[in-house]
């Protein structure tokens, strides 16, 4: 059968008209609504250049902010991201984000390097002989100014959550498993200084199997509050007297908590998770103020019928599973985000107890060089 050179010359030009309007359609709907694209991807997103650029002569730079203001903007991104996770994830059961791996029963697992991660699970860059020196070394010194100044120093190391739930590790991540991290090596360092060490890994792996949900989020790179109070009734071990105010119980929620692992790889939409948070009377018994700058990221709590001893907590994030315990029973409580012990800040707040709280793939925070990494 012959085909006319008219039908393959319409049928041509119906496929460039087809494929050059799914290329401008974003555009055309970026401009004519250049606000309206939904943020899945759990980041900053970049501005709209101000027209002052051009009239600079920064012509260049206004282009290059363009550029990267309509990748983070246009229309229909969101949308098309969507279809290419539910693909990766249910058609070929893959992350769509190196940040993150698929483990077993659909559990998900960070697993960038930021800090030193998977890598320390593996074995690879532990620490040199001269860094657990650095180490002995910072700690003492922090510890020697906080006596002298009659403030007692906790340190506690949060595991990471394959550390405690390595069952849920792909076979290939698994199977590479090293003989020695990082918090094998610093542990007897630091027991061993006569300080308030506590490493959570032993409690926590002996208590998972106690509960009928696990004390992480299976979509989350965070415990939840269940391990908070685990967390926080051991920190109460090394804090004497034990304040007497009473804490939060721990409800279970509904399953439609999204997670932080769930949000990258842009399916917080389709896997949700089942809520595990303090039950906080209403109104709480703290106030809380939060200041959240470039220079400064803080959170204090004050609660008038507390322990009136004064805390002062360098953390991270874990640090929010322990919040609603810790401030129900104290004063006030500062809650600062720095991976640096500042005596500056200490003298100026002139807290009671001084507590240094990681994450383990963060332990270069206890060389005090003001690096998480």
């Amino acid at each position: 059968m012959k085909i006319s050179f008219n039908y393959i010359y319409i049928t041509n030009i119906i496929f460039i008209g087809v494929f050059f309007l799914i290329i401008i359609t974003p555009l055309i709907l970026t401009l004519l609504n250049p606000n309206s694209s939904t943020n899945i991807e759990n980041k900053t997103l970049a501005q709209k250049p101000p027209v002052q650029l051009i009239r600079e002569g920064k012509f260049g730079e206004y282009v290059k902010n363009g550029a990267k203001y309509f990748e983070d903007s246009y229309q229909l991104k969101s949308n098309l991201i969507n279809i290419n996770s539910l693909i990766d994830y249910y058609g070929f059961n893959i992350s769509p984000k190196d940040s993150v791996t698929l483990g077993k029963d659909q559990w998900l697992f960070y697993t960038a390097e930021d800090g030193v991660n998977i890598q320390d699970y593996y074995g690879k860059k532990l620490f040199q002989e001269k860094d657990l020196e650095n180490i002995s070394k910072e700690i003492t010194n922090i510890k020697t100014k906080l006596d002298k100044r009659n403030i007692q120093f906790i340190i506690m190391m949060t595991p990471n959550k394959h550390t405690i739930y390595e069952e849920y590790l792909p076979s290939r991540i698994r199977n590479q498993k090293g003989s020695l991290t990082r918090a094998d090596q610093y542990t007897p360092i630091l027991s061993s200084l006569n300080v308030n060490y506590i490493d959570l890994r032993k409690t926590l792996l002996d208590q998972k199997s106690q509960y009928a949900y696990p004390l992480y989020y299976s979509l989350d790179s965070h415990w939840n509050d269940r391990a908070g109070l685990i967390a926080y009734n051991k920190l109460l071990t090394k804090i004497n007297p034990r304040p007497s105010t009473k804490i939060p119980d721990i409800t279970i929620g509904t399953k439609n908590r999204t997670g932080d692992l769930g949000n990258i790889i842009g399916l917080s939409h389709r896997l949700k998770d089942t809520s595990i948070s303090a039950n906080i009377p209403s109104p709480p018994l703290y106030s809380t103020n939060i200041t959240n700058t470039k220079e400064i990221n803080q959170i204090i709590t004050k609660n008038p019928n507390g322990d009136p001893r004064k805390i002062l907590m360098f953390k991270d994030s874990f640090s929010g599973a322990l919040l609603p315990f810790m401030s129900s029973q104290f004063s006030e409580v500062l809650y600062d985000a720095n991976p640096k012990v500042d005596f500056n800040l200490i003298d100026e707040y002139k807290p009671d107890i001084v507590i240094l709280q990681f994450v383990e793939r963060y332990s270069n925070i206890l060389l005090q060089n003001g690096n998480k990494f």
